[in-house]
């Protein structure tokens, strides 16, 4: 699909590192890990501030290596600083997935325990990280589910007296920089459930390549667009990057929704767009973004385009997925994604934090929406056996296709001249409403 030529300047690819180290109950059997920060190859944690530290974290876990690899399916606990649990940082993670580690270094006032309860109401589980009791600390005991207390700052006196004082709070309890098997049975004869240290496991570390600022930008993006956040959220996202938000405003000013002026805000070219046409921007700047550093990604872009018109056109055709068109065309979009940024569909999906039914469709080519996929990729190659059965699954007549076909190629040829006159008018610099922009 041409957009014209770009002169976008491309952050080169640098390496992302994370470490991960298990936590273990009484049995010995892991059932969680914690996710720490690290700068580099090396098992250490250098100087770094802690809010940068935990966002450092959050970015490698969700967008580059990726939580499933992480997890194996068990909750992580992540550092979290005032500033973090001020924000809305743990919210890019479910309940179900994380636990907050309140550091020690964090400051135990007023407006830091309304903000745990709120994230209590929510049904995030709250832990204290090394922890030491302090008088100003009691408030947070009854908000906290979890105490981790390290044994090697602790002597027996204040490590048994710290675990019988939340034991009779009912919180739990995991012992901290265990190293020798002594500590482990002394600390399980205590009542702790849970242990991490280097009698079990250094941390272990993970690396994988950063992408450039603006890939994980668009992909931030386009997982706010999937979870219906509201506008200001994604308005958020994308005024991270001065291009991107030009970009953007030229687009919704180019496209003809019955509107020639520019929008002069971000929330009204979000607005006017609608999340479908934005959904398809976002993919498309993707792909083209990618063109100085990947041979194939024009020829991707294209497919990909072609892809979201055919998957749109088979969703009206079918009366399982006719109210799911947005859907369908995401799929199309997304479906060439792990190609172009090499990563493993599966990873890319978490990321993006896509319904089941959706994630199971690109990684599995399952249900409604997998099966159009399976679809459009057999008539890509004139498999006729795929062809045949899928449209039996799916309940479509085999002689539907051309002239669906032919429809979305005109829709997308039609898209594909939108986005070049508006990348036209981004390069000559031609106001909204002349030949360039219309």
């Amino acid at each position: 699909m041409q957009a014209g030529n770009r002169s976008t300047q491309h952050t080169p690819a640098t390496p992302a590192f994370l470490a991960r180290q298990p936590i273990l109950d009484a049995r010995e059997q892991i059932v969680a890990y914690e996710l720490l920060y690290r700068s580099g190859p090396g098992n250490c944690a250098p100087d770094k501030p802690e809010r940068d530290a935990t966002a450092s974290v959050m970015l490698h876990a969700l967008g580059i290596i990726g939580l499933s690899v992480l997890s194996a399916g068990r909750p992580v606990y992540i550092n979290f600083d005032d500033a973090n649990l001020l924000e809305d940082t743990p919210e890019l993670l479910t309940p179900e997935q994380v636990v907050l580690e309140i550091l020690e270094t964090a400051t135990p006032n007023a407006e830091l325990l309304a903000r745990c309860l709120e994230w209590k109401a929510r049904g995030y589980r709250l832990a204290l990280d090394d922890f030491v009791y302090r008088p100003v600390w009691e408030p947070f005991l009854d908000t906290v589910d979890i105490v981790k207390l390290d044994v090697r700052a602790l002597n027996a006196g204040a490590l048994l007296a710290h675990v019988r004082q939340a034991k009779s709070r009912g919180l739990r309890i995991i012992a901290e920089k265990v190293e020798s098997r002594e500590e482990f049975e002394y600390c399980r004869g205590l009542g702790c459930d849970a242990f991490q240290g280097y009698f079990f496991a250094r941390p272990e570390i993970f690396e994988n390549t950063k992408l450039p600022a603006a890939t994980a930008t668009l992909l931030d993006a386009l997982r706010r667009v999937q979870e219906d956040d509201d506008s200001q959220a994604v308005e958020r996202t994308l005024s991270r990057d001065a291009g991107l938000l030009y970009r953007l405003l030229r687009y919704a000013s180019s496209i003809g929704f019955g509107n020639a002026t520019t929008p002069r805000k971000l929330r009204d070219a979000i607005m006017r767009l609608g999340r479908r046409n934005l959904q398809r921007w976002l993919t498309l700047e993707l792909y083209a973004g990618a063109r100085d550093t990947h041979a194939a990604a024009e020829s991707l872009l294209e497919l990909a385009g072609q892809r979201a018109e055919l998957m749109s056109m088979l969703a009206v055709a079918n009366p399982q997925t006719r109210k799911r068109i947005d859907e369908a065309s995401a799929i199309g979009c997304l479906s060439l994604l792990d190609t172009l940024l090499g990563r493993p569909m599966q990873q890319l999906v978490e990321g993006l934090a896509l319904p089941k039914d959706m994630s199971d469709a690109l990684i599995m080519q399952t249900g409604p929406l997998g099966r159009m996929l399976a679809l459009t990729q057999a008539l890509e190659h004139a498999d006729h056996a795929a062809i045949a059965g899928q449209c039996q699954a799916l309940g479509l007549h085999a002689d539907e296709l051309p002239g669906l076909q032919a429809r979305a190629l005109e829709h997308h040829l039609e898209q594909a001249e939108r986005l070049r006159q508006a990348e036209c008018a981004r390069e000559d610099g031609a106001p909204p409403g002349t030949a360039a922009g219309k």
